[in-house]
């Protein structure tokens, strides 16, 4: 299988899985910059009422990576807590 497949193919069962919740989802993840398919389904996973937790380390090996995470999650976090839905950015120490 070639890599492209492999990536697809991981994508739609992360995507799969982030409809499926019922309860909570929680990502853990040194390096987390989703594209739109992957933020559209977190936002709606907390919308329903999901626990959506992103956790990342509090200081990056790469700087750009934590500057572009950082900013991503922030956006999205502000848009969620303005619609009331459950969605928190956590970091654990390095």
């Amino acid at each position: 299988m070639d890599r492209m497949r492999i990536m697809t193919s991981c994508a739609g069962r992360l995507l799969a899985a982030l409809a499926e919740a019922q309860t909570s989802v929680r990502i853990l993840t040194p390096y987390f910059l989703p594209d739109r398919p992957l933020v559209t389904a977190l936002n709606l996973a907390a919308l329903r009422g999901v626990r959506v937790d992103i956790i990342l380390p509090a200081i990056n090996n790469l700087p750009f990576m934590h500057w572009a995470s950082r900013a991503l999650c922030g956006r999205s976090s502000n848009a969620a807590a303005a619609s009331g839905s459950r969605r928190r950015l956590s970091t654990i120490p390095s």
